[in-house]
């Protein structure tokens, strides 16, 4: 079967900052779509042709993505779905479906919030839940006449009028037994972050789900699952050997939750005598001395740590457990730095509690500490989170849904429930905060000393066009 992979553009400004800011971000960071490479990949091995439409890293307009469904004359479609960008996907989906008679279905995170919302729109003939590798093979089978719909777990589709969700989603429990994303179907060069230090760059998963409970995260205790260390560094080998790749970035909300593992990734990266940069994400309350030893001996350079607050009462409020105060953090930021990986902080303005005076104390935090950079967002309830559940109980209405059914024609950014600043102040702190940041006679001096090629500096000069 012909089957097309479409990852369409994302549109609208990201929600959690300002608006310049937000513009800027998404020139400088295109990342691979790789819940669509996973999907690839087991089609791939099913014997399917597929074809991967990535309409962020190669600027394709809507007609452009129509052209290339008209070439390929696909049999399938896929397409990932963004609850922010709804209705422009709809949009999308309704003009390919008035010249293409392939089913198309619809897969994300999104279907699993909003399922029978999404499928009320009859351009789409079905919808995936839970993971999209073997529901979007058992979809295939199904459509080649092999087995019966209702076998198929995960899967949306309509029977008699009536939109059926076959519960429950299907996992996959083992992530050792997925085959590598299907990287030879992109252009690994067009992909690219406004922090990296090499390129090509791609992006990589040593886990799926997370099992922390934090209240602005829609993944927020999602099933949680690991890959062992030797099937993260064949990946690892691959894309460095096959595809040429100088660094990979790790996308899991906390690679170092696994102590053991941890270190065991590092040993194996080490007997291999595999050299390529890469980083990681990090909560604060997990790291320790042997652990960034290791990483930096394997080739780490940077941790993006998700410090949140500086102030203990907000990281309380947003479930966010971590028992220790600004002088733990500093000397945590401190022995990163010292060791010699890049220190890197997440903040968040605007959760419940937040005042002037918690938004003060963060920002003295991060300015007076040794963090190489930051990133503030301001709070979004998104459709998901726990948070979004409290906003919705404040205003008795749910923006989210009267979006997706097409009750309003855009959605608008949402005040943060439980905290007395208002968008406009939240986004004039941020403003403020990354000027103070980055704009220290000290931290210039200290960038521009650490800068080790053009490709570097030309990163910096963004990075300070993004932040002014």
């Amino acid at each position: 079967m012909k089957i097309i992979l479409l990852y369409p553009k994302i549109t609208s400004l990201h929600e959690g900052t300002t608006r310049k800011i937000s513009k800027r971000f998404w020139i400088y960071n295109i990342l691979p779509p790789l819940g669509i490479l996973y999907i690839a990949s087991s089609l791939i091995n099913n014997h399917h042709h597929v074809l991967v439409i990535d309409a962020n890293a190669d600027h394709l307009s809507d007609s452009e993505i129509a052209k290339k469904i008209k070439s390929f004359q696909p049999d399938l479609i896929g397409i990932s779905i963004y609850t922010h960008d709804f209705l422009n996907h709809i949009k999308l989906i309704s003009l390919i479906k008035s010249f293409c008679s392939a089913p198309i279905v619809a897969g994300g995170v999104h279907m699993s919030i909003y399922p029978k919302e999404t499928m009320a729109y009859k351009c789409l003939d079905y919808g995936i839940i839970g993971d999209g590798e073997n529901t979007m093979l058992k979809l295939v089978n199904f459509l080649n006449g092999h087995i019966k719909i209702s076998e198929i777990n995960g899967l949306i589709y309509r029977e008699n009028n009536e939109i059926i969700v076959n519960y429950p989603p299907d996992y996959s429990n083992d992530l050792n037994e997925l085959p590598f994303p299907a990287r030879h179907l992109i252009d690994v060069n067009k992909y690219q972050t406004i922090l990296s230090r090499s390129m090509p760059i791609t992006t990589m998963i040593s886990v799926r789900g997370c099992p922390f409970h934090c209240t602005f995260c829609e993944m927020a205790n999602s099933y949680y699952r690991e890959r062992n260390p030797q099937n993260i560094v064949n990946e690892m080998e691959e894309c460095q050997n096959k595809f040429h790749i100088k660094e990979i970035n790790f996308y899991d909300s906390n690679f170092i939750l696994n102590k053991a593992k941890t270190i065991e990734v590092c040993k194996e990266i080490l007997n291999r005598g595999l050299k390529i940069d890469w980083t990681i994400r990090a909560r604060l309350d997990h790291v320790d001395e042997e652990i960034l030893i290791n990483l930096f001996n394997a080739g780490c350079y940077r941790i993006f740590y998700g410090i949140e607050s500086a102030d203990p009462n907000i990281l309380k409020n947003i479930d966010k457990y971590i028992n220790i105060d600004s002088n733990k953090i500093k000397n945590i930021i401190d022995l990163t730095k010292y060791i010699g990986i890049s220190p890197f902080g997440y903040f968040i303005f605007g959760s419940p509690g937040e005042t002037q005076e918690t938004i003060n104390a963060s920002i003295s935090l991060f300015s007076n500490s040794n963090l190489d950079y930051i990133q503030i967002t301001r709070v979004c309830p998104w459709p998901g989170s726990e948070l979004y559940q409290i906003w919705k109980t404040q205003n008795k209405s749910d923006m989210w849904l009267d979006y997706i059914a097409g009750n309003i024609p855009q959605w608008y950014k949402l005040q943060p429930p439980s905290t007395e600043l208002s968008i406009n102040d939240l986004d004039t702190l941020i403003k403020k905060a990354y000027r103070i940041f980055y704009l220290r006679p000290s931290y210039i001096k200290e960038r521009i000393l650490s800068i080790k090629s053009s490709h570097e500096l030309l990163n910096h000069l963004k990075g300070f066009i993004l932040s002014s």
